[in-house]
Order: C-alpha cells, then sequence, then structure tokens
C-alpha cells in the first residue's frame, strides 16, 4: 500500500463519523466503498451497493445524463461539482440529490475510478469544500498540508483566526502551533502553554465550544487577550489510537452560533491533520530507525522467506565485502564457508521457519574467501494475518573479540608459567647447585687427561647446562635475562646430534649437510640448543614410527645480495640458514598458518604443548632472524631458519682449574636452609682459605651473631628461608653492625637482584649454581672493598 492509498484509507474512516455521503466506484460504476451517511441518503443497507453499479437504482434518463457526467470527468480529469439529480432510494423514497464527483489515481497517475459525496441541497457548498479541501490536503504534505487547512478553514467559516498545534512532549502541557491563520495572513509558530486556557481543555477533554465572552472564563489566557477573542471552537488532533496529539481551535472577535455542520467540518480537518501528525511522527520514526539500523555497527539483513535478500545495511558489506547491489536478490547462502554441515542449516531453518528466534554463532566466507565469526540472531517478521513473510538477520562479527580473548588466555597461560617457573627456579637451582659444585671439586681430585676427569667434567659441563635452562626459563617467563654470546654454530648442531641420536628411532636416518665454514652467531647457546632440538623432534616425529624415513640437517651461507635472502631479512647483512627437513607426511594448508601460534599443536593430547616451535619463533625473531617452513601433504616438511652472523670468536668453557681460583682468608658466617648447600659451600670456602661457620636456620645464625657480632668478617645468606628472608637477616645483622660485608647467594627471587643489593646494604650477589672461580672471586672482592673503607 502507497502513501496515498494510506491516507485514503484514513479519509475513509474518518468520513464515517460525518452526515456527508461518500462514495467510491471504480470505472465500471460499481460501488467499492461507501459511508454510513450515503448508505442511509441511499436507504439501502451496505451489503446490497458494494459491487452493484449506480445506475441499478436511477432511471434510464438520470444514468445517461450520469454516464455523460463521469465521461467527461474521466476525459478531462477535472472534478464536477454540484451538479443535481433525482433518484429513488431504498426504500422508494424519491430523493433530490445535490453531487459532486472526481477522479482516483493510482501512485502513477492513472485513473483507476471515481469518488464523490452526495447530500441534500442544503448541504451543497458545505460539501463541496470538504471535497476540495480533502482532495487539495491529498496532494500537499508536511508542513505546507497545516497551513493549507488552517487557511481554509478561516475561509470557510470567516473566523478571524485558525490555528492548528502539537503538543510539544507526552506529559508537557505545552503546544507548538504548526499553523496561525489570522485575519488575512500567516503569523509566526510559537509555543503555548495550556494551562489556564480553553484549549488546555480541548487537550484533557474533547472538543470544546465557547460561543462568546471566552476571555471572562478564561482571564489569564494571554493569547485571547492579544487576539480580542469573543468566541472559541476546539477539537483535538487524534492519532488512529485515539492519542491526542494536538488542537484545532477557531477563533473570532465575534460571537459564534454553535451549528452540527460547522463541528463536522472542523473535525473533518482535525482528523485530516491528526493523520498528517501521526504520518510525521511515524516518518520521523522510521528515519531514526533507518538511521540507527544504516550507522548500526552489526549486520543487518532482511530476507524474504524463502531467503531471498532484500535488504542490507552498510555494515554488511562492510564486514563480508558484497556490495548492497549485488546481495539483493542473492541467497545468504553466498556467505557459506562449508565450516558447518547441512545438519547444522537444516536445523537453523527449521527454527526459524517454525516462528522461532535462532541465535548462534557462524563461521562465514567473506567475498575476498577470508573467514570471519559472527554472533548472530535470526528472527521472523510476521505479516498482518499472522504469517511469516520476513526473516531478519541481525549479525556481529566476533572475529577480532575471539582474537583478543584468545591473546589473553594465552597472556594468562604465559603469566601462569611465568608463575611456575618462578617458583620451581630456586629448588631446582638449589638441587643443580651440589652436583655442580661437587663434580668441580672432584676435578680437583684428578690428573688432567685421566679417563676420571674427563667424566666428572662431562657431569659439570651438564650441570652448567642445566642451569643455563633454568635461566632459559626464567627467561621465557620474562623474569630473567640471558646472555647473548658469540656462538659457533657447527658447535651447538654436533653437540644436538650426539645427545638425539640414541633417541631417534633407528629406522629414521639422519643426514647432515653443513657447509664447511658457517661462521658465528650472536646468541645463547641454550637457545640455540632448544631450536635444533625442536627442530628434530618435531621432525622425526612426524614420520611414522613402523615406516621410519630421513631427516636433513643442512647448514648455507647466505650472503647480504643472495636471491635465496627472504625478504624480510636486512639486505646488508649476511645470514646463515639452517634448514631441518623430513620425509613425513607434510602439514595441511589451513594448518600452517597457525603451527607458531602459542599452545596451537597437531599432536594427540597429552603428546605436545604447543609451546615447542612458538618458542623457537619468538627466539629467532628477538636475534633478528626468521623463520619459514615449507611443506606439502605426503611429501614431508622443511624448515629454514635464518640467523645473521656476526664477526668475533666463540666463547669457551670458563676455566675449572684451580688456576682461576683466587685463595684468601677470614672467617664467614655462611647461612642456607638446604642442609647439602651449606656442606657444599662450607667445603668449597675451606678450599679457599676461609675459616667458615655454616647454619641452616636464620633464626640461630641471628643469635650466634648476637653472641659475638666481631666474630665474623663476612656473611653470605640464602634469599628465600623458612622463618627470614636474607635482605631481612642482613638488615638485623645491619643494626649491630653497620660495616659487617654481606654476600647473598640465591637460586632466585623476584623480590631482589643485583641492584637491588644496594638498598639493603648487601656487598655482593651471586646466582646458584655458583663456580669456585667466581665465589672467590665475589668473597676476595668483597673483603677487599670492605678493608679499604676501614
Amino acid at each position: 500500500m502507497n502513501r496515498q492509498q494510506r491516507q485514503e484509507e484514513r479519509y475513509r474512516a474518518l468520513l464515517e463519523g460525518v452526515d456527508v455521503g461518500y462514495f467510491e466506484v471504480d470505472l465500471d460504476g460499481r460501488y467499492t466503498f461507501h459511508n454510513d451517511a450515503f448508505c442511509r441518503i441511499a436507504g439501502c443497507p451496505g451489503e446490497q451497493l458494494i459491487g452493484r453499479s449506480y445506475r441499478g437504482f436511477m432511471s434510464p434518463e438520470t444514468r445517461a445524463r450520469l454516464r455523460s457526467i463521469y465521461n467527461r470527468i474521466y476525459r478531462t480529469g477535472e472534478p464536477v461539482s454540484g451538479f443535481h439529480y433525482d433518484r429513488t432510494d431504498g426504500l422508494g423514497r424519491r430523493k433530490h440529490i445535490e453531487s459532486s464527483v472526481s477522479l482516483i489515481h493510482d501512485d502513477n497517475g492513472a485513473p483507476i475510478g471515481f469518488r464523490g459525496i452526495v447530500r441534500d441541497v442544503t448541504d451543497r457548498k458545505r460539501s463541496e469544500a470538504v471535497l476540495r479541501a480533502l482532495a487539495a490536503s491529498s496532494s500537499a504534505s508536511g508542513e505546507d498540508i497545516f497551513r493549507f487547512l488552517v487557511k481554509q478553514l478561516a475561509s470557510l467559516q470567516k473566523v478571524r483566526c485558525v490555528l492548528l498545534g502539537r503538543l510539544v512532549a507526552e506529559g508537557v502541557e505545552t503546544v507548538h502551533t504548526l499553523a496561525v491563520w489570522q485575519t488575512d495572513g500567516f503569523d509566526p509558530n510559537f509555543n503555548y502553554d495550556l494551562a489556564g486556557t480553553p484549549c488546555e481543555h480541548v487537550v484533557g477533554q474533547g472538543t470544546c465550544f465557547y460561543p462568546r465572552r471566552v476571555q471572562d472564563r478564561f482571564p489569564d489566557d494571554t493569547l485571547l487577550a492579544e487576539m480580542g477573542a469573543e468566541s472559541y471552537w476546539g477539537t483535538p488532533l487524534k492519532d488512529s489510537s485515539g492519542k491526542v496529539l494536538g488542537l484545532l481551535a477557531l477563533l473570532d472577535d465575534q460571537p459564534m452560533d454553535e451549528d452540527s455542520e460547522t463541528l463536522a467540518l472542523l473535525q473533518v480537518f482535525a482528523m485530516r491533520a491528526g493523520a498528517e501528525l501521526e504520518r510525521q511522527k511515524a516518518e520521523a520514526e522510521r528515519e531514526l530507525l533507518m538511521t540507527a539500523v544504516d550507522q548500526s555497527g552489526e549486520m543487518v539483513v532482511i530476507t524474504e522467506r524463502d531467503g531471498t535478500i532484500r535488504f542490507v545495511n552498510p555494515s554488511f558489506s562492510a564486514i563480508t565485502g558484497y556490495a548492497s547491489d549485488e546481495a539483493l536478490g542473492q541467497n545468504p547462502r553466498i556467505l557459506k564457508s562449508g565450516h558447518h554441515d547441512p545438519l547444522f542449516y537444516a536445523e537453523l531453518w527449521e527454527t526459524i521457519l517454525d516462528g522461532r528466534r535462532w541465535s548462534g554463532r557462524l563461521i562465514n566466507r567473506r567475498k575476498d574467501g577470508t573467514l570471519y565469526t559472527a554472533d548472530c540472531a535470526i528472527s521472523p517478521v510476521r505479516a498482518a494475518d499472522g504469517t511469516i513473510a520476513y526473516f531478519i538477520w541481525i549479525a556481529r562479527d566476533v572475529t577480532d573479540h575471539l582474537a583478543l580473548e584468545k591473546r589473553l588466555t594465552i597472556a594468562q597461560k604465559m603469566e601462569a608459567i611465568g608463575a611456575l617457573s618462578a617458583g620451581i627456579a630456586h629448588d631446582f637451582n638449589n638441587i643443580l647447585f651440589p652436583i655442580l659444585g661437587r663434580a668441580e671439586m672432584l676435578l680437583d681430585e684428578f690428573d688432567s687427561g685421566s679417563r676420571h676427569h674427563e667424566d666428572v667434567a662431562e657431569i659439570y659441563k651438564a650441570a652448567r647446562r642445566a642451569g643455563e635452562l633454568v635461566s632459559q626459563i626464567l627467561s621465557f617467563s620474562r623474569q630473567a635475562e640471558l646472555k647473548h654470546e658469540v656462538v659457533r654454530i657447527q658447535a651447538v648442531l654436533k653437540e644436538v646430534l650426539k645427545m638425539v641420536r640414541a633417541t631417534i628411532p633407528a629406522n629414521i636416518k639422519i643426514i647432515t649437510d653443513f657447509e664447511p665454514d658457517c661462521g658465528n652467531v650472536l646468541a645463547n647457546p641454550t637457545h640455540l640448543h632448544q631450536i635444533v632440538l625442536n627442530l628434530i623432534t618435531n621432525a622425526y616425529q612426524a614420520m611414522p614410527p613402523e615406516e621410519g624415513g630421513a631427516i636433513t640437517i643442512a647448514t648455507k651461507v647466505l650472503c647480504p645480495t643472495d636471491p635465496e635472502k627472504p625478504d624480510t631479512l636486512s639486505v646488508d647483512e649476511a645470514y646463515v640458514r639452517l634448514s631441518v627437513s623430513d620425509t613425513g607426511h607434510g602439514i595441511a594448508s589451513d594448518t600452517l598458518g597457525r603451527i607458531f601460534d602459542p599452545f596451537f599443536t597437531t599432536k594427540v593430547p597429552g603428546s605436545g604443548t604447543g609451546l615447542g616451535l612458538a618458542v623457537v619463533s619468538g627466539i629467532v625473531k628477538e636475534y633478528g632472524g626468521d623463520i619459514q617452513v615449507v611443506s606439502q601433504v605426503g611429501h614431508g616438511t622443511t624448515f629454514h631458519v635464518y640467523l645473521q652472523l656476526v664477526a668475533g670468536s666463540e666463547e669457551t668453557m670458563p676455566d675449572i682449574s684451580r688456576g682461576g681460583r683466587i685463595l684468601g682468608s677470614g672467617r664467614i658466617l655462611l647461612v642456607d636452609d638446604e642442609v647439602s648447600i651449606v656442606r657444599l659451600l662450607t667445603q668449597m670456602l675451606e678450599r679457599l682459605g676461609y675459616d667458615v661457620r655454616g647454619l641452616a636456620d636464620p633464626l640461630e645464625a641471628w643469635a650466634r651473631f648476637r653472641s659475638d657480632p666481631r666474630a665474623f668478617d663476612l656473611v653470605i645468606t640464602d634469599m628465600a628461608m623458612p622463618g627470614m628472608t636474607g635482605t631481612q637477616l642482613a638488615g638485623m645483622l645491619h643494626s649491630v653492625r653497620p660495616d659487617l660485608p654481606v654476600i647473598l647467594c640465591t637460586g632466585f627471587s623476584e623480590a631482589v637482584d643485583a641492584q637491588s643489593c644496594e638498598v639493603h646494604g648487601i656487598q655482593g650477589f651471586l646466582m646458584k649454581p655458583v663456580a669456585m672461580r667466581a665465589l672467590s672471586g665475589m668473597v676476595r672482592r668483597v673483603l677487599d672493598e670492605c678493608s679499604a673503607s676501614n
């Protein structure tokens, strides 16, 4: 139904309440609509009129005359007003009818029928005016229609003033005028406070008529005084539900006579104005809704019952990549990604076709082929008869939200790993320290070059590597930094291969292809161990144990201009490329882009954490390098690691011979809650020449110190101990003897490091496990500095 048809529907409803007969006929003369007044004038029940031709109620002469008039109206398009004819009503009564008739047009301006009014001759002029006003108002819109109505009403009623206004807001006793005609022209619109005015009665009670002395009735109404009003007649403007929207009022400086025709005319004009106000309100609400839909960040789609798309908002195009004209007429299946099976869609359509609301998560495909995830709700839209006419789809793109949520989960897991690594670091170092220390002291017992010396040296190197592993764990959790040094990559590769050969199944062949001199890289040896070990482990796990295969480890130097260098690397630097290849099952293309994501794994539950490649990638990127992967399902996988070459020589294993130690003398109080560490450090310090008092209880150490504060030249204390921390103990010792030097020796502590030790008055800081050379140097330095200051 178009706008004009909706308006005409309102007019028909409005005309039911007036005494003027109104009818509509099609081009064949059959009645299509009439009001009750027309039935009364015709003297026939309504059911006897609809569908019948007006010619059946008239004499041949009258029929011929009316046919001529209707033909003229059809040809010219001009209404004919004021023609008279005689007819006999349904009760056999002859009536003299005055009628006015005009054409009815469709939206395209084509004639589709006739409309007219009938009444007694005494009502002729007024009936013609009503018809002209209604016909003219049909072509007007917006504010023009209100100006037209008040001007016509003032002209018909010969009154000084006609005003039409709407209520400013529900519950607010103020009217804003939309049109005011006074004497010979329009006045500016204004706000009108209803309190103490006849308009207040109209809004609250309905039509009000004050034929004379209206100012005496409402002495506080300044508008009546300004206009010199003597009489007033007003009626409310209502919407189709009967809600008051405003009012229409006549004011004159002369008394007015009350008559039904004036009241009917006033009410017809009020109904027309009310209908326009309701239309404007609905239009404003529709525009507001459309603006909200257009500017909404959520996708809005309206489809027919069969899924044909009839409307999409701009967010649809922004999210999917399909322009509006590309989507209209299509089906939402253009977004299908293949991630949902047919049963999923069948249940969706079954739900909405049953008239129920469906909500869920969809993985769809954009126009460019990329996927997005949307939270979607689909609701049926019913027609007036209750049947489902449309579906409205509202979807929100949650792709970024899910990615952020995933990153947050990863961050929380990382935080948990960090907390765990921090918790175990102290205990692990305390376990490791006796192994490293005992091995170092055992080396003193055997001649260099002997088998026993070599065996103990291997124990020492393994323990030292374990200590670096603890540092790596702390670095991974962002709680410690690993030292970078110049490393010869071939040495690392040979060491890892020597270790893994015993663990890889015999049916998996290891092939090496090392360039003779790959140079050095700046890295942490433990990091490089982890990179190589992780890639080799992944390679042999990718091959079926019963079939075996081959793993190839190769290195190649890439000069700055080498075409094999990836674009991600610096164009001015040389790199070494480490390649690890396998003949395994390969990696699927849809998985390849995610293998470096933390916690992503293709292994069965319980056999992998998904951290290996993520850590490898992180290490390589930290060194300014890159890692790339090439894989084809059924043909194996190759990982390429690119590390920048540097000048310089490889660092060697620290000197663990006796010659690297500094001997000394003095009295040392040693405090550590681990008895094995107390014993170890006591033996190490005694070998260095010191007199040591070792205790496992900080409270006992405090009591021993208080008994003779000058009995010790130095205190070495652990940090984390039951009952008292190392910094607390140092503070208590300094409260008695401020000049006492203290060295803190700890496996790990978040509360203190080398820099913060100075705040606590601690002169030295050692991390377990500590070698005798480092221990001897630290003790000697602290004692010498103390002697110099004293």
